[in-house]
């Protein structure tokens, strides 16, 4: 019988809660009390990632190899690794909440599933969520989980009080970012990034929990459902709401790029598996969503106009159809392939040219 290891470790913001500090250098300069690497979860899980790579592979515990384990330790490093806390930028460690909670769930359930269980155990704070308040997040400095962002060394060390606190500062104290330098003297900034996927996926929660007007829970109602089962024109219809959903003023819709991170943002926040700009060998697709029967994808494009609309149309037509977008393994039951276009005339704003491909 499996009985999950709950190790002692100090973290910072890995358990259920975290707390604004007043001195981080408190917990910086003690690095040496994080101990939970990738090399000690390979010892002490070694068990568990047995039995879960045998569930991964479909075969039985003394079948499984060292190959299938470390490609299962690697996939919970991209997940649960990253975080830094120490001043010379060379120790990572585990969240400890979310790789416990990982394999007290594959016993349960009898199956992988890289679950969002650190967002779920507190990823909210309270002091988020006051700050949330009285101030907007800057939501596309962190939608490039590998962007790191810069902030002075002593905004780092010598955090103020919540309405005057640097951004980044908080997002760091709140376990949405960690170190991705080296605190070194004489340095004037420090920067900071996304630890892993888990916390990428999270942030993007916070995010459009607080980016559309109607808000993602409303928006996102049934969605999973709509994108399963449902028909090409209510799918558009549902984005075209998202798009609506934006406050123009103030996240102005210019630009393709600018129509997929919206989109996305919907789509991660409402805990649809997406994916965007996937590499192909014949190129890479704006948008990949995986439901449990289906594979769709988008093909999107911007016009400033109706006339422009319908001749980008036949692009995203044509470029689907060359570089086979979304046919690789594995299979799904159902390939949906859709070319789309905004039209960013003032008086339409929305999707309305697409075509099944």
């Amino acid at each position: 019988m499996y009985t999950i290891l709950f190790i002692e470790t100090f973290l910072y913001v890995c358990g259920n809660s975290a707390i604004l500090l007043n001195n981080i250098h408190s917990i910086y300069g003690k690095s040496t009390f994080l101990h939970f690497s990738e090399g000690l979860v390979h010892i002490v899980y070694i068990d568990y990632l047995t039995l879960v790579a045998s569930y991964e592979n479909n075969c039985r515990v003394e079948e499984v190899t060292d190959t299938q384990i470390e490609s299962m330790l690697d996939r919970l490093a991209k997940n649960y690794d990253g975080y830094c806390f120490d001043e010379f930028y060379k120790k990572k460690v585990f969240s400890t909440w979310s790789v416990n909670t990982f394999f007290q769930t594959m016993i349960e359930k009898k199956k992988v599933q890289f679950g969002e269980y650190w967002y779920d155990n507190g990823g909210l704070p309270s002091i988020l969520v006051n700050y949330l308040k009285t101030h907007e997040l800057n939501a596309f400095e962190y939608l490039n989980k590998e962007n790191t962002v810069s902030i002075p060394v002593n905004d780092f060390f010598n955090p103020t009080a919540l309405t005057t606190i640097n951004q980044n500062v908080l997002m760091c104290q709140t376990g949405y970012l960690t170190l991705r330098s080296a605190l070194t003297s004489g340095d004037l900034t420090v920067d900071l990034g996304i630890p892993n996927g888990e916390i990428y996926k999270a942030l993007n929660r916070l995010l459009a929990i607080n980016f559309y007007k109607e808000g993602i829970y409303a928006l996102a109602k049934g969605v999973r459902d709509l994108l399963d089962a449902g028909e090409i024109e209510d799918i558009i219809d549902r984005f075209n709401s998202v798009i609506n959903s934006v406050s123009y003023d103030h996240f102005p819709i210019n630009s393709e790029a600018a129509v997929q991170n919206y989109l996305y943002l919907f789509l991660i926040g409402a805990g649809i598996e997406t994916t965007t700009e996937s590499h192909s060998s014949k190129g890479r697709a704006d948008l990949i969503i995986e439901t449990k029967n289906r594979r769709l994808v988008f093909e999107l494009k911007y016009a400033e106009n109706d006339n422009a609309a319908k001749t980008k149309l036949s692009e995203a037509v044509e470029q689907i159809k060359s570089r086979d977008y979304g046919n690789t393994e594995p299979k799904k039951n159902e390939l949906l392939r859709i070319a789309t276009v905004f039209n960013a005339e003032p008086k339409v704003r929305a999707f309305t040219e697409y075509q099944a491909v």
